[in-house]
């Protein structure tokens, strides 16, 4: 469905013809498995189809995908996506699906009511915090907690999108409709390609090596009395 070698047109289209040649011409991949059969349009991003600056830099993107490095976070990839998010006020949202993650989907969500009584929340991950006073966040360790809003987002990961349309249906896709689609899109894959850009520059920044870990474990052992 995806084609890892397309790339944004260098310019945004304006006429309706080329606005429908884009969005036909879009890659999609599936919002939930094959089976499903629902769809939305995507990127490919496996690592064999991106450009990297030095073969190192490379091996080391291979090296991040099977570490223990949460390096989506620290990239500042997360925070990314979640302004896309915040942009459409969680209506539209950047997913990863695929094996590994292989690919980038629009997918459909909103924000509701959080049934949880948190009190702050991390903006550098998402965690929430019970404690009004928590300045820290306990699963990523970053600081700058601010307030919990009382609503939690979601995505419909089986909705499909734009799934088999006719776009020269004048009574479906007016022009309006066509620039309003196209321009989310364009969002889209900008906020996909600058991504791709920040795990690269992370790449050439680090590396991965072997470290060992001492990891606390209780056990029963039997005590003397006394």
């Amino acid at each position: 469905m995806t084609d890892g070698r397309w790339e944004l047109p260098d310019k945004k289209p304006r006429s309706k013809k080329d606005m429908i040649a884009f969005l036909k011409g879009h890659p999609r991949y599936h919002t939930l498995n094959s089976w499903n059969r629902s769809h939305s349009y995507a990127r490919n991003i496996k690592l064999q189809y991106l450009t990297f600056p030095a073969q190192e830099t490379e091996n080391t993107a291979y090296d991040l995908l099977s570490s223990d490095t949460d390096w989506w976070l620290t990239s500042g990839i997360h925070e990314l996506f979640q302004a896309f998010a915040r942009r459409y006020n969680y209506s539209w949202q950047v997913c990863a699906n695929g094996r590994s993650g292989g690919y980038l989907v629009l997918y459909q969500g909103g924000i509701r009511d959080s049934a949880k009584s948190y009190k702050r929340y991390c903006t550098a991950c998402g965690q929430g915090n019970y404690k009004e006073d928590a300045d820290v966040c306990g699963r990523c360790g970053e600081g700058g907690l601010i307030d919990y809003p009382f609503v939690q987002t979601f995505c419909w990961p089986g909705r499909g999108v734009d799934e088999d349309q006719n776009y020269e249906d004048s009574e479906v896709w007016d022009f309006e409709s066509l620039r309003d689609r196209v321009g989310l899109l364009w969002d889209f894959n900008t906020t996909v390609d600058t991504a791709i850009a920040m795990f690269i520059e992370y790449c050439k920044a680090h590396r991965v090596v072997a470290e060992e870990v001492w990891v606390p474990k209780t056990v029963r052992v039997a005590e003397e009395v006394e």
